[in-house]
């Protein structure tokens, strides 16, 4: 560096975080325990939620009115009271069947650090995203703008050097492409396939609309690029002249990372939308946080807190002439409440949503009997002296070609004091298989000595002896994770049709209505419901959607 170039702040934060990955702490060694390690599989809502099979639940004990009935807390729910609130309209309630809200945003915390549960990163938005640029904003994470127009976001949530690694070769290499070890063809083939997503990146249509765009309903409709829906990401790259095994493993893994499915399983328009719908350059960067997306739905949770009831089971969702009936279930209490509501949103995944909303109970329309779910396994674990492996020094995101599972993010990557005596360690494991019921029921089945054993074999491709490290492995098992973005769905009949009101005063709102499950999406279908509410009571609002 010469002497007329300084050091930004920026800079400073980066090197501490690389420096803080070893070099300044590599003698500080620990005496590892010989205790066995401990954990548990948390988050068992699924069993409360299959009551709803069962029915049986007893008649409303007391009777609360508002305005507008939220059902379902995770982000879609959340960002629906967040636009009601920040539009003026106060009177509603957000239900939410677990103790916690976030849904997939969820996160945790203990003596090492806070972590996340699943979501934990997002990509700096894109100029059309703008409901996402204004809740960066109310949460500070959004500071401003430079001459140039662009955002300046709060340096602590841009993701630190380095971002990316992959095991590979018995060592570890920068980025999630396996360059180590590949040959000319491999290279030449990455190469024309990040120019033809370069390519797609800065598409757009007559209309103005980009090619790839988040939220996704504001994509172009051009009809060549939406027949990508009609064939897999498998069959598309294979016509491309794709075919290096690096190439298409990098592919898969994309595919399994966003949306828990395979290339052959993927539309090849998500597939692409993966990849194209980014920024490039100095916007191809994520905003993250030691509890992920967590740090997101918690500053919702807190400011709609006297807004929020739960835990909740909704079990019923009816409309009458001149309003809503909800019902739902209070665990703790052994009792249900009505909500009487103007009108309700339906902030839930689509198979909940078929069972509790009584039209969609009645007419089981094909769309909602359409939708098909990856379950997903995320486990933290608490390690001791974490190791970093050979090559490239650890990174937030920490890849194992050809693992079974996804890898791991460091949690505590964005602090300054990065190397410590212990870390938390997110892991995450789809099960992408094409059969969802049955990995569903395995995923389900599984105890927490499994999950143990298969994560830390796993893991030991690239850190052999880390069982001796580990001291807890707290695990979560999503059985229905995300709707998986399948060939035909995501531009199909049925989801265009998934997108009408259930009825004059209930409206759906959840990233399943995307067909893929990303927070913009899930941001995206709430705050519409909650303009919709706003529009059917002539409440005044700037639209955000």
């Amino acid at each position: 560096m010469g002497k007329d170039q300084f050091l930004t702040r920026r800079d400073l934060l980066n090197l501490a975080s690389l420096l803080g990955g070893g070099a300044l702490l590599s003698g500080c060694g620990l005496r590892f325990r010989s205790s066995p390690i401990t954990g548990a599989v948390l988050g068992q809502a699924h069993k409360l939620g299959h009551r709803l099979m069962q029915g049986g639940f007893p008649e409303p004990s007391r009777t609360i009115k508002t305005a507008v009935a939220v059902v379902g807390g995770g982000m879609a729910g959340l960002s629906a009271g967040w636009k009601l609130q920040r539009s003026g309209l106060k009177d509603f309630l957000v239900l939410e069947l677990e103790n916690s809200f976030g849904g997939n945003a969820r996160s945790g915390r203990n003596a090492v650090s806070a972590y996340p549960w699943a979501a934990h990163y997002i990509p700096f938005p894109r100029p059309e995203s703008a409901a996402v640029h204004e809740l960066l904003r109310d949460l500070g994470v959004e500071l401003g703008r430079d001459p140039s127009g662009k955002p300046v976001y709060d340096e602590r949530a841009v993701c630190f050097a380095p971002q990316e690694r992959l095991f590979i070769h018995g060592r570890w290499q920068e980025g999630i492409f396996p360059k180590l070890g590949a040959g000319p063809e491999d290279v030449r083939q990455f190469a024309a396939f990040e120019a033809r997503m370069a390519a797609y990146r800065v598409m757009k249509d007559q209309d103005g609309r980009r090619a790839f765009a988040l939220p996704m309903a504001l994509s172009s409709r051009r009809p060549d690029l939406l027949g990508l829906d009609a064939r897999s990401m498998a069959s598309w790259l294979k016509a491309q002249g794709f075919t290096s095994e690096r190439l298409r493993w990098y592919c898969d893994y994309a595919c399994r990372d966003d949306f828990g499915t395979t290339l052959e399983d993927a539309s090849a328009w998500a597939g692409i939308h993966y990849f194209a719908s980014r920024g490039a350059g100095d916007e191809d960067q994520v905003l993250t946080w030691p509890a992920g997306n967590g740090f997101v739905t918690d500053r919702l949770t807190r400011i709609l807190d006297d807004r929020l009831l739960g835990p909740a089971l909704v079990f019923d969702v009816s409309e009458g002439p001149s309003g809503v009936t909800v019902d739902a279930f209070d665990p703790r209490a052994k009792e249900s409440v009505r909500v009487v509501a103007k009108a309700a949103l339906v902030c839930v995944p689509v198979f909940l949503a078929r069972r509790i909303v009584a039209s969609l109970r009645r007419a089981d329309p094909a769309w909602a009997r359409g939708c098909s779910y990856a379950p997903w396994m995320v486990a933290n674990l608490t390690v001791e002296d974490p190791p970093q492996g050979k090559g490239f020094p650890t990174a937030w995101d920490n890849v194992i070609f050809k693992g079974s599972g996804l890898g791991y993010v460091v949690a505590g990557h964005q602090r300054l004091e990065r190397r410590r005596d212990a870390e938390v360690w997110t892991y995450y494991h789809p099960m992408p298989s094409a059969e969802s019921l049955p990995a569903r029921r395995t995923a389900l089945s599984r105890s927490w000595s499994d999950w143990r054993d298969l994560i830390l074999q796993d893991l030991s491709i690239a850190h052999p002896g880390i069982r001796d490290r580990v001291r807890n492995i707290d695990i979560m098992v999503y059985g229905h994770a995300m709707v998986k973005p399948k060939v035909g769905t995501v531009w199909g009949k049925d989801r265009l049709e998934s997108l009408k009101p259930l009825g004059p005063r209930v409206f759906l709102g959840h990233s399943d209505l995307s067909g893929f499950s990303l927070i913009e999406e899930a941001q995206y279908h709430g705050v519409r419901a909650a303009q919709s509410a706003m529009t059917l009571l002539g409440h005044p609002f700037r639209p955000s959607v």
